[in-house]
């Protein structure tokens, strides 16, 4: 070190300057405490700083009240954990920390439950501890609402795009209780809407019968949207719910718990089987009057 520049040994403190130019300040027992190189950079707890700010041992910056009530963001290496880490919390209980960032997960909390995390691997959290087990996936949503929705997306765009880049046909599959209950899939060229409907969860399997009565029973309509005016074609919920209720969802004039309506719904593609099977109950009634009009003709 070159002389002392100024030295206030009431304060124990002396600033000093080397033949590098580079300036340090000392406590009266000789150890540097901050150094400020020719670059500008300022090291703490270190005597060569290779960044414009260089901490030994990380940065602690608490708010007022400290160390009782006052928030705090920490920077810190800790030797215990072998992590560095970024905390933000609350010292009057270190525990609630609303932002902690490490090598291993990032983690962001409120009122000391941890809301949402980010692991080492790319997976994402909300309301889990475990995002990726289970079904795996990237990113997993649990919620104990039975109503809210898990997943909301507003734009003026597509608010959803699945791209399969792999050999996989799989887009999008559908599970209920971890065992798969539909998927939407594609085959490069075109896309398929599937519900399972293996043999093998199947019983009591048997051929249909009255689906030309069934059939006669619909009440397909035309009407027009309330939203835009459009028209359409198709069947009123409840009056296809009493014919085939596999293709209806909902019930009629039900509400929620704040009296909003709550909408019933159709899938029509129920409705293949049995208008599969009516057509075939008909066709077999016209070959049956095709051979006795064929015996009548022959007859005279």
């Amino acid at each position: 070190m070159a002389s002392i520049i100024n030295a206030t040994t009431t304060s124990g403190v002396a600033i000093t300057g080397d033949t590098s130019g580079s300036l340090a300040l000392q406590t009266n027992n000789g150890n540097t405490a901050v150094t400020i190189d020719t670059s500008q950079n300022v090291g703490i707890g270190t005597s060569s700083p290779s960044a414009k700010l260089s901490v030994s041992g990380g940065v602690a910056i608490q708010g007022s009240g400290f160390p009782g009530s006052g928030a705090g963001i920490e920077m810190i290496y800790r030797s215990e954990t072998g992590l560095s880490s970024i905390q933000s919390y609350n010292r009057s209980n270190p525990a609630w920390k609303d932002l902690e960032i490490n090598s291993l997960t990032t983690r962001f909390s409120t009122s000391g439950a941890e809301a949402m995390r980010i692991t080492s691997t790319g997976t994402v959290g909300i309301g889990t501890t475990t995002p990726g087990t289970g079904n795996g996936g990237a990113f997993t949503v649990v919620t104990s609402s039975s109503n809210a929705a898990q997943f909301i997306v507003n734009t003026n765009s597509f608010p959803l795009v699945c791209s399969q880049n792999g050999s996989s046909s799989g887009l999008v599959y559908f599970n209920y209780n971890s065992s798969n209950v539909g998927s939407i899939t594609t085959n490069g060229s075109s896309t398929l809407y599937n519900t399972t409907s293996d043999y093998r969860l199947k019983d009591n399997i048997a051929a249909m019968t009255g689906a030309l009565a069934t059939v006669a029973k619909l009440k397909p309509v035309t009407y027009t949207w309330k939203a835009n005016g459009s028209s359409s074609q198709g069947f009123i919920a409840h009056e296809l719910q009493q014919v085939v209720p596999d293709c209806v969802t909902g019930e009629k004039d039900a509400v929620d718990e704040e009296g909003k309506p709550v909408y019933q719904g159709i899938d029509t593609s129920f409705l293949v089987a049995t208008l599969t099977a009516a057509i075939q109950e008909l066709n077999a009634k016209v070959d049956a009057q095709a051979l006795e009009i064929k015996a009548l003709k022959g007859a005279k």
